[in-house]
């Protein structure tokens, strides 16, 4: 009786231990920065941790995978947020914390050449960019980034 319980503990314990390993690997995601379009925030050949569970908000440094690449940028309009386009500036106006923020984005003449005049940041979609915007290739010429690219939050950055 007494090595029956003992192998049951003993079983419940390696249960436990695969179940809570199994979390971490699928949850989290140790990464390497490649590039410099999020400086002065990551740097070149950093290591930092992904969150893969976590739902992506307004501010959040975002990892998507781009053509077969995981990219990080900064998420700064969302789902249902509006937007004007006046040549290739493109204009947010979101509401944040009780206020309305708005921010102003010059995006490329291809972009803005798809844009309407005026419209809303559709569902699954986000628009993003990089900390250095003079060398960071993201919303501004690439367009909205898909929630199904989508693969984590920087969750740390050292």
């Amino acid at each position: 009786m007494v090595k029956r319980r003992a192998a049951i503990v003993q079983l419940s314990a390696v249960i436990l231990f695969v179940g809570v390993l199994s979390y971490i690997i699928t949850t989290y995601q140790l990464v390497q920065v490649a590039g410099n379009s999020m400086q002065p925030t990551l740097r070149h050949q950093e290591y930092t941790v992904i969150h893969r569970r976590k739902i992506p908000k307004r501010y959040d440094l975002a990892v998507f995978d781009f053509e077969g690449q995981l990219i990080v940028k900064r998420i700064i309009g969302v789902p249902g947020d509006t937007f004007t386009r006046d040549g290739t500036r493109l204009i947010f106006d979101v509401s944040h914390m009780s206020e309305t923020v708005t921010y102003t984005v010059v995006v490329s003449d291809a972009m803005a050449e798809q844009l309407p005049a005026s419209g809303i940041i559709p569902l699954g979609k986000y628009f993003v960019v990089g900390d250095e915007l003079q060398i960071s290739h993201d919303s501004r010429t690439l367009g909205f980034f898909s929630r199904v690219n989508f693969r984590g939050i920087i969750l740390r950055v050292s």
